[in-house]
This record gives structure tokens, C-alpha cells and sequence, in this order.
């Protein structure tokens, strides 16, 4: 036997010494440590490295458990009727929250068509506890509009539920990049999964768990495993007949350029077992973002994920264990890389476990408590809606567990005004270059080619091009300060 075959004898001889100590019964922390300490000098392998320190944790759970009784139970979720939410206040918070400013994410054409229509001016807020109980206000509250990525948790969660990895699926650090982008997509980097769950590569990554039929994607019963999980959201929300918007596929579909890319690295770096996988992911994800749901549909998934995974009922839909990392996730990059101000104006130092999409829906959760869900269609600079930012300052202050520290009102009305005046210049500022792109464009093929060439991201653009860039921002400041002021007025009645 060779001097190197003899010393790995000797290794393997100590290490099961060593896992004989680990699988003692009784298990004796003490004789672990102690045999560890022994055999300090010999390398460890990594996975019986993780399996002693694991016993140790268990070991210290089995002591907390003897001396100071087991994990205390949340307390009974309150009822709205305690929290004291009212359809008039409600009603009151979504009428202060009318966006002064905001965009319409109109790169996709067919989210674009609000404009033509009258569902840009409509908003919505609807409030559910975990009991089965909400109370909504607004024009919009059962009108259907794609989930985009407010469903990016739900994709999350059905990877989970599926048995796959977390750590395969994505990493869990927030990014300041912007939600179409992630370290995956730059070369130079070599990451081998989406840096973040809830960014599009880490949704692409979550909709890589579906096998799915390229040649059957929007016949009446949708191929693949795509129909597992669009059956699983139906469970969620109560919704049987929640469906897919092809209209909203095909226009997301047709101008993708980022998330076929994502795809395709992904496939490349070993995320998929199969390297044509990646085009799949992309449309299973492109197919899950296109899905109509109403605000009361996602607050109805959302008591689900309140509660830990519990119908309203009490029937146990899904293991709280899979419920954790999805609001995990929300915590920390639910509103893109506005979270951290998000989370200051709305929920002060508690966490902000929210999702935001670019169709106008945002899902608030706070768990064992509740759930609220707003919607309003024009956005700010990050993709997250204006109203729903508003709307969140005020219901975050109603609906807060108790004890949660926030800044006083007047701080909050201060910083809510710097954001919005921020948002309101870069907008303006916006608006002038697109419109002006525009205003050239058809003075050469005419307006109608105008329009189309330039679809408007805010109803206001085609007016906004005869104002320069002082008038345009004096315009916004004067309906910022009417809201601002209205809302410090009508302060004391929401409360």
C-alpha cells in the first residue's frame, strides 16, 4: 500500500470513529465536541462537517425545548373588524392616493392599450385578513390585468412546492440592478444561477421546474406542466377560471431580447439539466407573467402565504417551510432596488414583505396578520406603482403589527414629497425627450405613424411636448402639492 492510499485509511478510519460519535444514542453534545476536538488536526470532510453541526443545532433545540419550553406560537391573527379596517377609510386612502405622476409601461404593447381606454384612471385597494374576511374600495377592485411580476413569488413558491433547491433556483441577495437585469446576464462574472429569486432571471429560473409543449402552449387545456401550475393558482385565489391573456404573451413574447438571453445563460451555465430548456423556462415564465388576475384574486393567494400556507378554512394547503423563503425574498427585493426607500416610508424598521409588477398591481403581506393588494397603472422610475407607494405609506400605518417603528407623520409626509418631486423630474424630463423624439418623427411620416412608432407611456405625453421642461415640472410640483396638502388634511380621519 502506498504512503498516500495509507494515510487515506488512516483519515477514513478516524472519520467513522467520528460518525460513530455523531450517531450515538443518546445523542451527548459533549462527546461530539470532545471527539471534534481530538481529531481537530485531521481534515473534515465538507458534507460530514454540515451533518455534525447540524446535530449540534438539533441538540441545542432538544436543551431549549427541556429548560425554557418549545418555540412560542404566533398569536391568533386579528381580525379586520380589530385592526380596524373600514371600507371608508379605505375609500379615503385610495382617493389621497391618486397618482400625480407616473409612467405606463407601455414597452409592451399590449399593456400600452390603457392609454386608448379609461382603465389607466381606475385604482383599487382591497384588504383580506387570515381569517377569510376583506374589505376593497375602488373602480378596479374585480377588473383582471396581467399579474407580470407580482406572480414571481407564486413561481418561487410552486419551485419549492415542487421539491426543487432554493439555492438552485436563485441566490437570495438583493441587487441595486434594475429587475431586468442580474449578474447571470454579465459574462465577465461566470455566475452560475439568478442572484435574486424574484428578478426576471430568478422568475426564469423558478419557471424552469415546468416541462411545457412548445406545439400546445395556448390551446384550451395548456400543455406541459404549465397547466400544474396554473391549476395551482386557481387553488390559490378561488379563481377556476384564471387564465393566460394571449394578447399580453404574444406582445411580451415578440420583444424579450433580456429574458431570452437570461434564459439561454442560464441553460449554459448548468441551471437546467438540458440546454434547450432555457426557451422553455422563458416561455413557461412569459406565460405565468401574462395571466389575468383581479386585485381580489392575488389577495386571495396572498391570505394563503399569510397564513403560512393555510386556507382561510384552516385546511393546510402548503408547508409553512416554503412559505418562509418566499416572504423572505419579498422582504428584500419586492420592490426592485427601491426597496430600502420603500421599506422606510411605508413599514419604517419592520420588514415590507411586498411585490410589485408593472401592470399596476402590488401585494402587501404581513404575516399571520394579513394581506392588501393595490392597483393603479402608472409607474415610477423603477417599474413599482406610484398609488400603490401612496396608498402602502397609510395602510402600512393602519395594518403594522403593534410596537412597529415608523417616522412620525410629518417626516413621513416629508420624505413621501422628496420622493415624489424625484419622480416627478425625472419623469417630466422623461416625457420631454420622448415626446419630442416623437413630435420630429411625425413631422416627417405624420402623427398617426408617430403614435405607433412612439406608443405614449403617459396619457399627459401628447400635450406634454408643447410645454418645455420648467413648465413640465412646475405642472407636476402644483399637482404634488394639491395631493400632499390633501393628504395632510384628511391625515387624522384615515387614522
Amino acid at each position: 500500500m502506498s504512503t498516500t492510499e495509507t494515510r487515506k485509511a488512516e483519515r477514513l478510519e478516524k472519520h467513522n470513529i467520528l460518525v460513530e460519535r455523531v450517531n450515538a444514542t443518546p445523542f451527548d453534545l459533549e462527546e461530539v465536541i470532545e471527539a471534534a476536538e481530538r481529531y481537530a488536526n485531521t481534515p473534515i470532510e465538507p458534507e460530514l462537517a454540515n451533518d455534525v453541526q447540524a446535530r449540534k443545532y438539533r441538540q441545542v433545540l432538544q436543551e431549549f425545548a427541556k429548560t425554557c419550553g418549545e418555540f412560542p406560537a404566533p398569536a391568533e391573527p386579528p381580525s379586520l373588524e380589530k385592526v380596524g379596517v373600514t371600507s371608508e377609510k379605505l375609500a379615503k386612502i385610495d382617493e389621497l392616493s391618486q397618482p400625480p405622476i407616473g409612467q405606463i409601461a407601455s414597452y409592451i404593447l399590449a399593456l400600452a392599450g390603457v392609454v386608448e381606454s379609461d382603465q389607466w384612471k381606475k385604482t383599487a385597494i382591497i384588504v383580506g385578513d387570515c381569517h377569510g374576511a376583506s374589505v376593497g374600495t375602488g373602480e378596479a377592485v374585480d377588473v383582471k390585468v396581467s399579474a407580470q411580476s407580482t406572480i414571481k413569488p407564486f413561481l418561487f413558491l410552486y419551485a419549492l412546492y415542487k421539491g426543487h433547491a432554493r439555492r438552485k433556483i436563485a441566490g437570495f441577495e438583493p441587487t441595486n440592478l434594475p429587475f431586468y437585469n442580474d449578474p447571470v446576464m454579465q459574462l465577465e462574472k461566470q455566475a452560475k444561477t439568478a442572484e435574486h429569486p424574484l428578478n426576471n432571471a430568478g422568475g426564469i429560473s423558478s419557471a424552469g421546474v415546468m416541462d411545457c409543449d412548445e406545439n400546445d402552449i395556448l390551446s384550451p387545456i395548456l400543455g406541459g406542466d404549465f397547466q400544474g401550475f396554473l391549476n395551482f393558482m386557481r387553488m390559490l385565489t378561488g379563481d377556476p377560471v384564471l387564465n393566460v391573456d394571449p394578447d399580453v404573451f404574444h406582445s411580451e413574447m415578440e420583444d424579450n431580447p433580456r429574458n431570452r438571453a437570461a434564459g439561454h445563460l442560464l441553460s449554459q451555465r448548468g441551471r437546467f439539466d438540458d440546454i434547450s430548456q432555457g426557451p422553455i423556462a422563458v416561455r413557461n415564465y412569459t406565460l405565468a407573467c401574462s395571466i389575468l388576475m383581479s386585485p381580489r384574486n392575488l389577495m386571495h393567494a396572498g391570505q394563503v402565504l399569510a397564513s403560512g400556507g393555510l386556507t382561510p378554512n384552516g385546511r393546510r394547503v402548503l408547508p409553512q417551510n416554503i412559505c418562509v423563503p418566499v416572504l423572505a425574498a419579498m422582504n428584500s427585493f419586492g420592490g426592485y432596488n427601491k426597496q430600502a426607500e420603500m421599506t422606510q416610508m411605508e413599514a419604517g424598521t419592520r420588514a415590507l414583505t411586498i411585490k410589485t409588477g408593472v401592470a399596476g398591481l402590488v401585494i402587501n403581506i404581513d404575516p399571520f396578520r394579513g394581506v392588501y393588494v393595490t392597483y393603479g397603472a402608472h409607474l415610477d422610475s423603477a417599474g413599482n406603482s406610484v398609488h400603490g407607494m401612496i396608498a402602502g405609506v397609510l395602510l402600512n400605518r393602519m395594518l403594522a403589527s403593534t410596537g412597529a417603528m415608523h417616522f412620525s407623520l410629518e417626516k413621513n409626509d416629508a420624505e413621501l414629497q422628496e420622493y415624489l418631486t424625484e419622480e416627478g423630474r425625472r419623469l417630466a424630463t422623461m416625457y420631454l425627450t420622448e415626446a419630442t423624439q416623437a413630435k420630429k418623427y411625425a413631422e416627417t411620416y405624420g402623427d398617426e405613424a408617430a403614435r405607433k412608432k412612439f406608443p405614449a407611456s403617459d396619457p399627459r405625453l401628447w400635450r406634454l411636448h408643447r410645454l418645455d421642461l420648467d413648465e413640465a415640472m412646475a405642472e407636476a410640483n402644483r399637482v404634488l402639492s394639491t395631493i400632499l396638502g390633501f393628504l395632510t388634511h384628511h391625515r387624522e380621519r384615515v387614522y
